[in-house]
């Protein structure tokens, strides 16, 4: 089983900036303590304009610390957290050295995969939600979070705490799972975008078609969505074609 993807990011209508950030790390052969998993992460940076888009890009960054954590002990709950609290250090440290960063907070979703064990992680720090569609049924896999963080200070989903919220997954192949911004949710309602989550087509246009509902709202908050689908691998085709 393999994993195929696609993502599709619009800034807002009137925005100066996109303030939603985004990375697939993949499990490759080449990569440092190769065979962990791979990891989806979808960030949304808020406060002041170009402070709250590097904040994003910042975290997204800094889960890529999950490879860090010695192999001794390791275990993917252990991976992430280690992750979370980099990234929320992070930022603690931005906001030290500059004063606007202090205004900052980011959304978070992960969505941690291990092909082989078909098996996996979803988790969201704020309102970066998670949705799938399995057996052709239709879900959100994530739930927004309201408890307080033992990270202290927290720059994460306004305090909200990471030890929460981990889900355990188990993957077959033909699952659908997209990772949307806290724009797109507010402007698309997610009845409107389960049948494009459906779709057969390339994750990339499933995504592309996605933020297109955003776009055709004229939304005035940045829109982001992340699609993966696992399953044998795809190679995108023209779609005019």
């Amino acid at each position: 089983m393999d994993i195929t993807s696609g993502v599709t990011s619009v800034r807002g209508v009137g925005r100066s900036s996109n303030d939603d950030a985004y990375r697939l790390y993949l499990d490759q052969p080449h990569v440092r303590r190769a065979g962990r998993g791979s990891i989806a992460a979808l960030a949304r940076g808020s406060g002041p304009p170009t402070h709250a888009r590097l904040a994003a890009w910042a975290v997204i960054d800094a889960i890529g610390s999950f490879w860090n954590v010695p192999n001794e002990g390791f275990t993917p709950g252990a991976g992430l957290r280690h992750a979370l609290e980099e990234a929320n250090a992070v930022l603690v440290n931005a906001a030290a050295g500059d004063a606007a960063f202090a205004d900052c907070t980011v959304a978070l979703s992960l969505l941690y995969i291990s092909v082989g064990l078909r098996s996996g992680l979803a988790l969201a720090i704020g309102d970066c939600p998670i949705y799938v569609v399995h057996n052709q049924e239709f879900s959100r896999l994530t739930r927004e979070l309201t408890d307080q963080s033992d990270m202290s200070p927290s720059r994460i989903g306004l305090g909200l705490a990471p030890r929460s919220f981990h889900r355990s997954l188990k993957f077959a192949s033909g699952d659908v799972f997209a990772m949307v911004s806290a724009g797109y949710r507010q402007a698309v309602p997610s009845q409107d975008f389960a049948s494009v989550m459906a779709s057969p087509a390339h994750p990339a246009d499933v995504a592309q078609d996605m933020v297109d509902l955003a776009v055709a709202r004229q939304s005035n908050l940045d829109s982001t969505a992340m699609v993966i689908r696992m399953g044998p691998a795809e190679a995108r085709r023209d779609r005019d074609g």
